[in-house]
């Protein structure tokens, strides 16, 4: 899932790489709010899981793991 995160806010958001780390937040990558529900939307689109209560503070690592977690439950 980190990998996933990564395609999509280098290739479809165009977040310069080099910033682009597990310990960074969405805040620090500079999104906003709207941006972060679009990025959810296209997880779940590519996955058909949907990431929920997302919020800028999180860590891309942090994001991963709930996205493992939620993948984990819904294949139960």
């Amino acid at each position: 899932m980190y990998d996933r995160l990564v395609r999509l806010l280098t290739e479809v958001l165009s977040i310069d790489p080099a910033l682009v780390t597990p310990q960074r937040t969405f805040r620090e990558l500079e999104l906003d709010s709207i941006t972060l529900v679009e990025l959810a939307v296209m997880v779940t689109e590519e996955t058909g899981i949907s990431l929920q209560e997302l919020n800028l503070d999180l860590t891309l690592a942090q994001t991963a793991e709930r996205f493992a977690a939620q993948q984990s439950q819904s294949s139960v």
